[in-house]
């Protein structure tokens, strides 16, 4: 496993064929999330291609973990998907409980083209890994169709407008492209928000940033200006 993450002032935040270089024979298993999570960043079909290459070259196993990809408009044309028959021992990680606000049910799956990869994931499991009722949730889910275009939209429509706002409160706030924002605040932001009952993602435990970096999620409009209104509470 290779942990790789680049953030340069210059260039807020960027995956290079630096990780590419980056990759040799000793390693076993290559995760990538797509969109990137903290930052929210998204890498191109092209780049995608050259990773499974690489890692084909290095016999590492790439894993690409997709769970808040569907929150893109442009979803399937992102997706790795379409990758599988080429680079059949390609791992991709999907979930429900992103989109579907369904975290409790724990509902997700795996792709792969490579059979026995699956079946001994299988064998290591759980007997019974997905209970009946997550699995009529999934199914149910499926159906809601207009429900995931709406909730695309929506984040599509409010996320120029967040980070605007964010950034005209001072704050560094990197460009992104997923349902959430990184940006760089002051060290005490989280304690002072959590005081007036707004609790936003505190990122000191990602490898490469502080406690002065956090993520927020891009909501209704309702809910986005509630939490700017605190926000400048906070800062002024």
């Amino acid at each position: 496993e290779v942990e790789y993450f680049l953030l340069k002032e210059e260039n807020d935040c960027e995956i290079t064929e630096e990780l590419l270089s980056a990759l040799h024979e000793t390693i076993d298993i290559v995760f990538l999330c797509q969109p990137n999570n903290p930052t929210g960043q998204i890498v191109t079909s092209d780049f995608l291609e050259k990773l499974l290459k690489k890692c084909r070259a290095c016999h590492a196993t790439p894993v690409i973990d997709e769970c808040f990809l569907d929150f893109l408009p442009e979803h399937e044309s992102r997706t790795a998907k379409h990758f599988l028959a080429q680079f059949p021992e390609l791992v991709i990680l999907k979930a429900f409980t992103k989109l579907y606000a369904m975290a409790g049910v724990r509902l997700g799956y795996v792709l792969s083209g490579d059979e026995k990869l699956l079946e001994n994931m299988r064998e290591a499991g759980q007997p019974w890994a997905v209970s009946s009722l997550a699995q009529a949730a999934g199914v149910a889910a499926l159906d809601e169709t207009e429900y995931a275009d709406h909730v695309r939209s929506l984040i599509a429509r409010e996320r120029p407008g967040m980070i605007a706002s964010l950034r005209s409160l001072g704050l560094r706030v990197l460009e992104g492209q997923a349902n959430f924002l990184l940006f760089k605040a002051p060290e005490d932001f989280g304690e002072r928000l959590k005081e007036k009952g707004a609790v936003v993602r505190g990122c000191a435990n990602y490898s490469g940033l502080d406690n002065t970096w956090y993520r927020t999620a891009v909501r209704t409009p309702e809910e986005n200006e509630k939490l700017l209104k605190i926000m400048r509470e906070v800062l002024k």
